[in-house]
């Protein structure tokens, strides 16, 4: 969602039946690390590798935020999508139910959705909460590998399997574990020689996409 300053259109007041309908948390379809949160006395929280606080308004499907009274963003409710005014769509939130990992589940309540749980939600739910309690809270954490080791090690993986799709968002985990781009380049570069060239060929094509 963009932060710049921007004409709201269509607008002309609000309608407290919408916001009502509407609050919630959002996550952005592309990153999953992206979240727009509405409560439904008019606040939000928008987070995009920074927080912005603000107010918002609603009418006739049409959501703008504000902050300091200005508007700055625009967006279109569609079919329980919101989508922004760069034509990116969010997804509401599904947080999985408490089970005997329950204390793990409640530190997460405040932290935007996983990507698991944006793709799947309530559609299978097992396997969001095996992703997020197994494989990321427990597996990742592990000491014996740091996140780094464990991120190049995946994207290897990932790379000679042929995954694209996980591999977008493990690319940018990996950024995120300390990996260098240039190391990421290299590393597809050698996989070349062992997973295959369309397989690396498809896999630096992908890493262009995200880090130009």
């Amino acid at each position: 969602m963009s932060i710049v300053p921007k004409e709201p259109f269509g607008f002309s007041g609000h309608n407290e039946d919408e916001k009502v309908k509407i609050a919630g948390k959002y996550v952005h379809e592309k990153s999953g690390s992206y979240y727009l949160e509405l409560g439904p006395s008019g606040n939000f929280v928008l987070f995009q590798d920074s927080e912005v606080i603000g107010t918002y308004t609603v009418n006739r499907g049409v959501v703008t935020l504000f902050v300091a009274g200005k508007p700055i963003s625009t967006a279109k409710l569609e079919d329980g999508w919101i989508v922004d005014d760069q034509n990116d769509r969010w997804v509401r939130a599904s947080v999985p139910p408490i089970t005997q990992q329950g204390e793990r589940h409640a530190e997460r309540r405040n932290e935007p959705a996983s990507a698991a749980a944006t793709l799947l939600g309530d559609f299978a739910p097992k396997l969001v909460q095996l992703t997020d309690d197994v494989l990321f809270a427990d597996v990742w954490e592990r000491k014996e590998l740091s996140k780094r080791d464990r991120s190049l090690i995946t994207i290897a993986a990932l790379v000679a399997l042929n995954r694209p799709d996980q591999l977008r968002f493990h690319l940018r985990r990996a950024v995120e574990n300390g990996v260098r781009k240039e190391e990421l380049i290299e590393a597809i570069t050698h996989l070349a020689f062992y997973s295959g060239w369309p397989n690396a060929m498809t896999a630096i094509t992908i890493a262009k996409e995200l880090f130009s």
